[in-house]
């Protein structure tokens, strides 16, 4: 792709080019690759932050950084982002995990930041019907989706037993205003690994804004936040299950949330056909790939990311009629192919989008 003079910007963004981005080996549990376009030849130096979290990889880029203290930002970032990591992770023995390890009918008092994700993880829940569903925890470790490394199967017996112990009523969540409290039913596991990621890039985006930086991308493991003041062009992967990457749509955000979900970095193949690792929450198990890409556009990362797993699981009719119900604009970019044998290497892609998708399109 060739890079576009830059033009009304008041500062511009030097990137890495797509070949270079391409190269760079992303972790199998990833669902997306975000590609990041801006501009030589800018009169102002960039300022450009990476490191690691949540088990991937994240980086903050911001125009005309001023003043800004770049050790001093970076370190505030890799504090506030090892907080919300240990906090929502199945791995570290924090807040998720004692909650996980609590007995049935122990009253738990989570943080508030903890209550505001659950709160919306249950919002979600219920205008999804149910196809965002973190308290499936246990099944996804059943599956070996989660911390613990499994083989083999799990029988229908065992599945039945984990979805009855699933589900929103079972969590016994009580809300009250920024505080809640949760008396757990059975002894469901919560996973929240599909919107956590979400909430760290808000809460980065959130960090910036109060120290006055206005012109930012902030990205964790594919999902992205850009700032109110200029705009970033964010591409969108081809879903491509031969290992190789290429580009299918570009779009281009300014103070917007654009979260992707996908089978294409992670999947098994079953039965001749490939399987998402996302399960269904319904029959607790992995389905064959018939969406192959889910990407959310809105005003807030934390929706926006558990929207795009939802979609995954839904038709495109029932997402465009889900996004109706949401406060605040969001639109949604779908990608279907299909169900698809192993050895499906060309296959064709039918898209679905909202109107405005394609006023942020960028032409490839």
């Amino acid at each position: 792709m060739q890079r576009e003079a830059c033009s009304r910007a008041r500062s511009c963004l030097t990137d890495h080019s797509t070949e270079e981005i391409m190269r760079q080996s992303i972790k199998p549990i990833l669902t997306i690759a975000i590609f990041t376009f801006a501009f030589a030849h800018c009169s102002h130096k960039p300022l450009e932050l990476h490191g690691s979290t949540m088990g991937t990889s994240y980086s903050v880029k911001v125009r005309d950084p001023g003043k800004v203290d770049s050790a001093a930002l970076k370190e505030e970032i890799d504090s506030l982002l090892h907080s919300v990591d240990y906090r929502f992770s199945n791995w570290q023995k924090d807040e998720l995990f004692r909650l996980n390890e609590s007995n049935v009918g122990q009253v738990f008092r989570p943080s508030g930041d903890f209550c505001k994700v659950l709160a919306e993880s249950q919002h979600l829940w219920q205008l999804t019907n149910g196809r965002f569903d973190p308290t499936i925890g246990e099944l996804i470790d059943l599956w070996g989706f989660g911390p613990t490394e499994r083989t083999g199967e799990p029988d229908d017996a065992t599945i039945k037993a984990a979805l009855g112990r699933a589900g929103f009523p079972s969590l016994g969540l009580k809300i009250d205003g920024s505080t809640c409290t949760i008396q757990k039913k059975s002894s469901l596991t919560l996973n929240l690994s599909a919107i956590a990621k979400g909430y760290g890039v808000d809460r980065v985006a959130q960090l910036l804004l109060q120290k006055g930086i206005r012109d930012f991308m902030v990205e964790i493991g594919g999902e992205v936040r850009t700032g109110p003041d200029g705009s970033f062009r964010i591409g969108i992967e081809r879903p491509n299950y031969d290992g190789t990457r290429s580009l299918y749509a570009v779009l281009e955000s300014r103070n917007q949330c654009i979260a992707t979900s996908g089978n294409y970095r992670n999947f098994f193949k079953k039965d001749g056909y490939i399987h998402s690792h996302i399960l269904d929450p319904f029959s607790g198990k992995p389905t064959p790939s018939r969406i192959q890409s889910a990407t959310i556009v809105g005003p807030n990362c934390l929706t926006a990311d558990g929207l795009a797993t939802a979609a995954m699981l839904s038709t495109p009719e029932e997402t465009a009629e889900v996004l109706k119900q949401m406060k605040g604009n969001y639109e949604y970019l779908i990608l279907e192919s299909g169900t698809l044998k192993d050895e499906d290497t060309n296959f064709e892609v039918q898209e679905y989008s909202s109107p405005g998708i394609q006023s942020m399109r960028v032409p490839l």
